[in-house]
């Protein structure tokens, strides 16, 4: 598991520091600057799709209904249906959701996370599942 990154007061100042020593070499200061500004401002937005992924789902009404225990295999969830139904497309929802269901998990919650991330359901229930 990634360790969680943490930001302290200075955390943006330090990083634009470190990035506008590694761009003032050889360049002319203004565009060192530019360039540092530019990256502390891409490092502030988050690190990948999927921790910004994971930020979302915390503050969402149906995250809080689920167990503390489960909530890791429900993030797994998560992370899937945004990796092979929406990014890559290679998978269809329902049968993500059919897959979880398999292994314990509430059809309703998967839905309405499903429905957070934006995904595209039909409407066919997977009680043959």
């Amino acid at each position: 598991m990634t360790k969680r990154k943490r930001s302290k007061l200075t955390s943006s100042t330090r990083y634009k520091l470190k990035a506008f020593r590694v761009y003032a070499t050889g360049v002319p200061e203004e565009l060192a600057k530019e360039a540092a500004d530019a990256q502390t401002i891409a490092w502030r937005i988050g690190s990948s799709p999927y921790m910004n992924l994971r930020d979302k789902m915390m503050k969402t009404d149906a995250f809080r209904k689920i167990p503390v225990a489960l909530r890791g295999l429900y993030l797994a969830y998560c992370n899937e249906v945004m990796s092979r139904a929406i990014t890559r497309k290679i998978e269809d929802t329902n049968d993500i959701i059919k897959k979880w269901i398999k292994l314990g998990l509430d059809e309703n919650i998967l839905r309405d996370l499903a429905k957070e991330l934006g995904a595209k359901l039909t409407t066919e229930t997977s009680k043959t599942a």
